[in-house]
């Protein structure tokens, strides 16, 4: 039962179930679904760090962990879900965590954004063992050896249009342990590039011609007054897809100012909190809530009064130190980390309420485990709310 619990799970958790050694890159067309799940509620972090210091520490944290945060972020960006592969052996639910972070960093490096599960591509990998033992010569050894396969799939199809495989090596004083290691040869190889980029142009052919199917999606979503996984449908179609993505500006103004309508006393509240956490710090985060406003609401009002009374306590000596334009990419990319927590609470919420379904023929041996959405959201955490 547990093999297939991730594949029903993710078929919800996209929003479209609503109803180092390489070798050759190859296409394939095979065919490869959950429910329940942890709901993502990530935890606000207050800081006491001056914006300089705050600053450094991110960009640090940014550099180790080796993820493009703006491009996660980005609504520009193709959007894939990673994948994660099975909870089983020596691959714990805290190494899945390890090779989502991995795959994140593969991801955001070739431009993807992603990993709340809004976007029925999925950016996957399934590990094999290949060898499995312990050195004979004191201080003993665990020795792991894996095969790794990683696929281009689209979730509603099971169709592979893509997949490239290697292999990895660890050692340690455990197996967990040894895998970890191994784990962290998972890297942004030529032929995972290579990979990512030869499946294109069939990801841009499945929007061109699902524009009905999406739209379905999309009122059905609005129908139910869950605007935020309606936004999150929308938010997963490529701009290079460009009739679909025509379609999609006809309806995101629409459902994005009903988004933000649903959420105004509660993004009202919250801008209140940035200002009392702020003090006279500039917060991008006060921006962003103010962002989140309907325009021409009495929440807009009131939040453009506080925002306005704000600012002015603000140190102007350390405001200049921002100039306008790095403050307007800061308010933007909190903003945009803003929606996404909305967007992956969405698909928690319709993945939890939707029917299972049980399909993906021999590649759903290759998944499993009902922690997705813990690790994803885990992962999620510790990417957009660094400090």
């Amino acid at each position: 039962m547990k093999r297939v619990i991730l594949f029903i799970f993710i078929c919800s958790l996209v929003g479209m179930a609503y109803g180092s050694n390489q070798r050759t890159v190859h296409s394939a067309s095979t065919p490869v679904t959950t429910s329940g799940g942890v709901k993502f509620a990530p935890q606000k972090r207050v800081s006491s760090l001056t914006n300089e210091e705050r600053e450094r520490a991110i960009a640090q944290k940014r550099s180790e962990m080796g993820v493009d945060v703006a491009t996660l972020v980005s609504p520009r960006s193709l959007r894939m879900t990673i994948l994660p592969p099975a909870i089983q052996g020596d691959i714990t639910e805290n190494i899945c965590e390890q090779i989502i972070m991995q795959m994140l960093c593969i991801a955001s490096s070739n431009g993807i954004a992603g990993i709340n599960g809004s976007s029925p591509i999925a950016f996957a990998a399934s590990l094999h063992p290949a060898e499995r033992y312990v050195t004979g010569s004191a201080p003993q050894r665990m020795i792991v050896k894996y095969n790794v396969t990683y696929y281009v799939l689209n979730m509603q199809t099971w169709d592979v249009y893509a997949t490239t495989s290697s292999t990895i090596q660890g050692a340690g004083e455990s197996f967990e342990q040894a895998t970890s290691n191994a784990v962290f040869e998972i890297k942004n190889t030529p032929a995972l590039q290579q990979m990512l980029a030869q499946s294109e142009k069939q990801i841009i052919s499945w929007f061109e011609n699902n524009i009905q199917h999406l739209t379905n999606q999309v009122n059905q979503a609005c129908g139910r007054n869950d605007y935020a996984a309606a936004l999150a449908i929308l938010n997963s179609v490529p701009e290079q897809a460009t009739k679909c993505y025509a379609w999609v500006s006809t309806r995101i103004n629409g459902v994005s100012n009903s988004f933000k309508k649903q959420l105004a006393h509660k993004e009202l509240s919250a801008l209140k909190n940035a200002i009392t956490a702020a003090r006279a710090e500039y917060s991008p985060e006060v921006a962003a809530h103010l962002a989140m406003l309907p325009a021409g609401s009495p929440e807009a009002a009131e939040g453009a009064r506080l925002y306005n009374a704000y600012m002015k306590q603000v140190d102007t000596e350390r405001l200049r130190q921002i100039s306008a334009e790095e403050r307007r990419r800061q308010e933007e990319l909190e903003m945009q980390k803003l929606q996404m927590q909305y967007e992956a609470e969405a698909t928690a919420k319709a993945a939890q309420a939707s029917n299972q379904t049980n399909s993906g023929g021999k590649l759903r041996s290759f998944f499993a485990g009902a922690s997705v959405f813990s690790m994803i959201s885990n992962v999620l955490a510790r990417c957009l709310f660094i400090i």
